[in-house]
């Protein structure tokens, strides 16, 4: 009974006397929907998350051409020079990520930084995804030097424009995986890549446990 008035306080049942109770059509605008309910669900694909980032990163990286400052710069160029150095892939994974953190960061908006954040460890999947596929990473990792220019010479509309070609090398690469929840890529990537294999299903683990 305790469980069900919990349940019940945070939306997630309706409970009807007499009836019984009845799990609650949830939308994500709603409030009560987490990132972890609907990856538990199945619901979001890497498409979605394609989507999502482009939308979101593309804007902060105009938003940061104009409002970025030196040290914003200093961090973006030590960021990069450190990846583009990186002889290991966990390393380049983590620098890629901390790069484009740093791009939204420089936004000087808390409430985009707030959103990259709550989706960082999708981010995190995405980039894992990218980094141990040699074709995407040679094609992709290059374009951070045009988003740093863009961002240097206060260039919002180059900035937007090289994010949204950065992010959406995927859908040109990622064949049908692009339309299966990350997870799952992950781990058919696995399966394909056994040089990396322990590295993908260590980020797919840490996905699905947030979905439990």
């Amino acid at each position: 009974r305790e469980v069900l008035k919990t349940l019940q306080a945070q939306r997630l049942i309706d409970v009807f006397p007499g009836k019984g109770s009845y799990v609650t059509n949830l939308t994500p605008t709603g409030g009560e929907v987490s990132i972890e309910h609907l990856l538990r669900k199945g619901e979001i694909t890497t498409r979605d998350l394609v989507t999502a980032r482009r939308m979101l990163e593309s804007e902060a990286a105009a938003l940061a051409a104009v409002r970025r400052t030196d040290a914003d710069m200093e961090r973006l160029r030590a960021i990069l020079e450190a990846f583009d150095r990186a002889d290991k892939v966990q390393v380049a994974i983590d620098l890629d990520v901390a790069f484009h953190e740093a791009a939204v960061v420089a936004s000087g908006n808390a409430v985009i930084q707030i959103m990259f954040g709550s989706i960082r460890d999708l981010v995190r999947g995405m980039v894992s995804r990218s980094l141990t596929d040699r074709r995407v990473r040679r094609l992709g990792a290059p374009v951070h030097h045009t988003i740093l220019d863009a961002i240097d010479r206060r260039d919002p509309d180059a900035a937007r424009e090289a994010v949204a070609e950065h992010i959406s090398l995927s859908e040109r690469t990622y064949g049908d995986d692009i339309d299966q929840p990350l997870a799952d890529v992950l781990n058919r990537r696995a399966i394909s890549d056994p040089e990396h294999a322990a590295l993908l299903k260590g980020v797919s683990a840490r996905l699905t446990d947030d979905r439990t």
